[in-house]
């Protein structure tokens, strides 16, 4: 239920973040040292004419080394503040541009778009947080990434090849494997490594730039050798300068290479694992080997991220890399697979393409396919989010996906389970009476899956309309002087989604989970009589067992949800490791009759989801099944 690895994958995650700051220092040390020698040889070549000539004075390495070291630190500190937007910065700055949901919904729409919507939101649904927004990449190529810092504030990037050139599994499997990398802590890392490799790039663009501004200076006007002197300074170091740069950026394509490389091949077998098909990650990479285009992106930014695609999107040498070959990643996800889809390869392409396509449903858009049930479904982890996307009223995944109506769907999931209650009068009273019976009749454990379908669309907003949004949701829910399971999952969730990053403290210390025994109890006990009543204080033991505490079990009236705020919030402070105890503790209490109920999993998503860990709704498919 709960991805207990996953803070051990990120703690992996930081563990190349400090050896990416490692290579960094020796790489700008590696630079420096050599300009300093390039500085200490041109010395003494300006003074041989004397038999002793003096050494260098040491504001020589003073001055190269500030020469060298500005550029370079000046570089990633604006990089870092370009792309503090997260991922959007990202996909914003080299060109793409972002799927609208509302034109993938029209009719002019291209299937291929539709279906690629559909993919991503199914796996974001399987995998327990917000869709992503959707860029597209104008390149034939065959490529895609992933950027963020945080899951739930992800961007999906993929080529228009992609988009268009892959069969539904394969364009899956890519889907997965840039999952995989969310979870993984991939995504925050690549985005530190391309900010502080920046600087690094730059230094060899100046060098370049200072010999072109020299040359042409010199060309234009008609001088003499004395007069040419300064431009000829600046000619030799900016030549300096780019030599510096070149070693740059060999560095940082061995740092992308020494830290990006191995990941791929967990990427690919976590794409294996959560589309439970190989032929699909398999499949994708195989066409990419094949394909004319291949994965190349042509662009002034294809050096500085390449490392950040799901293949090479440059012509790097093998030894320089971002990725390893295709055959060996083709290979390392099944003994026989490569063979296997050579074959295949070899049968399609002497069937006539009329005819391939007939036999291959579903290649232009899954909006017609029969649904079919949930035990046939053959893939079990995209087959969760398909299968409860499903469930869901289309009228309900439109009205997610348009700014005009998903603010309404949201007082529709907030007044579903409360009869008695109005809403404000600044909602579309019209379009709330649409949207309301469709809620009420929606099975409650999806109603989490609606909000965050819902995220991606508000996301869109500015700032300051995300937080007024959250303002006047709080406001409406304490209206009536108490707060409702419901509003309490609703107001802290999309907080979380939507302004969750603005509120975090910088200066915040991790806490251990004894500092807070208090707050961990009454959610703990909030959770065990959210279960069986009468089976509450053997569930809530079980968690005092595995935390070794002695703790008593709160009365069910402390653990109203209003009560439940101040704790939740307390608990957000707690170390990555004291978060992963805590989490499992709550599994402990929830799986104590091995039964989850709504309303266990939605406060237990709702704790997962604050203490920034994914929660997979696996358990719903085998409650519906």
């Amino acid at each position: 239920m709960v991805n207990t690895d996953f803070f051990s994958q990120q703690q992996r995650a930081r563990d190349r973040s400090f050896l990416l700051l490692i290579y960094f220092v020796l790489a700008v040390v590696a630079i420096v040292a050599a300009l300093n020698i390039v500085a200490v040889v041109a010395w003494y070549l300006a003074h041989s004419t004397r038999v002793h000539p003096a050494p260098p004075p040491w504001t020589l390495y003073y001055w190269t080394t500030g020469i060298v070291l500005t550029p370079i630190v000046l570089g990633s500190a604006a990089k870092i503040w370009q792309l503090a937007g997260g991922g959007a910065r990202v996909a914003e700055m080299i060109g793409a541009q972002k799927l609208a949901s509302q034109n993938a919904n029209s009719q002019s729409a291209q299937g291929s778009a539709q279906r690629l919507q559909n993919i991503v939101e199914e796996m974001a649904i399987a995998s327990g947080i917000p869709a992503p927004p959707i860029y597209i990449l104008e390149s034939d190529g065959i490529n895609a990434f992933v950027a963020g810092y945080q899951p739930a504030q992800a961007i999906i990037c993929v080529t228009r090849g992609c988009m268009e050139k892959l069969s539904r599994d394969e364009l899956q499997g890519v889907v997965a494997h840039e999952f995989s990398h969310i979870f993984n802590g991939d995504m925050r890392l690549n985005i530190r490594m391309l900010s502080v490799l920046h600087g690094i790039v730059m230094l060899g663009a100046i060098g370049r730039g200072m010999m072109d501004w020299s040359t042409r200076a010199i060309h234009r006007r008609k001088i003499s050798k004395e007069e040419a002197s300064p431009g000829a300074i600046v000619f030799m170091l900016g030549l300096a300068m780019a030599a510096a740069g070149f070693i740059g950026v060999l560095a940082a394509r061995m740092i992308k290479a020494a830290i990006a490389r191995q990941r791929e091949f967990l990427a690919d077998a976590s794409a294996v694992q959560y589309t439970r098909n190989p032929h699909g990650i398999g499949g994708a990479l195989y066409k990419i080997m094949t394909d004319q285009n291949g994965s190349a992106w042509r662009s002034r930014w294809t050096e500085e991220v390449s490392h950040m695609f799901l293949a090479d999107a440059g012509a790097d040498t093998d030894l320089f890399a971002t990725h390893p070959p295709l055959r060996q990643r083709i290979a390392a996800i099944g003994p026989g697979l490569l063979s296997e889809l050579e074959k295949r390869a070899k049968i399609l392409a002497e069937a006539a393409n009329a005819e391939e396509r007939a036999r291959t449903p579903n290649f232009d858009g899954d909006e017609e396919k029969p649904k079919a049930p949930l035990a046939q479904i053959a893939h079990p982890q995209s087959a969760t989010g398909q299968a409860i996307r499903s469930a869901i009223a289309t009228e309900i995944l439109n009205s997610s996906r348009s700014a005009d109506t998903a603010e309404v769907l949201l007082y529709a999931l907030l007044l579903a389970p409360q009869p008695g209650r109005t809403a404000p009068s600044h909602i579309d009273s019209k379009i709330l009476q649409q949207l309301l019976p469709q809620m009420q009749n929606l099975d409650p454990r999806f109603r989490l899956t609606v909000l965050d379908l819902c995220v991606p669309t508000l996301r869109a907003q500015n700032a300051e309309q995300r937080r007024t949004l959250v303002q006047k949701l709080r406001t409406w829910a304490w209206s009536d002087g108490k707060l409702h399971w419901v509003e309490l999952l609703v107001i802290h969730l999309l907080g979380q989604r939507l302004v969750g990053a603005e509120n975090k403290s910088l200066s915040m210390l991790p806490q251990r989970l004894t500092q807070y025994k208090s707050e961990a109890t009454l959610v703990l006990s909030a959770l065990a009589h959210a279960g069986s009543s009468n089976q509450a204080e053997g569930a809530f033991q079980r968690a005092m067992s595995l935390l070794k505490w002695q703790q008593s079990l709160a009365s069910e009236a402390r653990c109203q949800p209003q009560n439940l705020e101040y704790c939740l919030q307390r608990l957000q402070k707690l170390a990555a490791q004291e978060k992963l105890m805590f989490l499992q503790a709550c599994q402990a209490v929830i799986l104590a009759d091995e039964k989850v109920n709504p309303q266990e999993y939605e406060l237990m998503r709702l704790v997962a989801a604050l203490l920034d860990c994914p929660m997979s709704p696996q358990w719903q498919i085998q409650d519906a099944a």
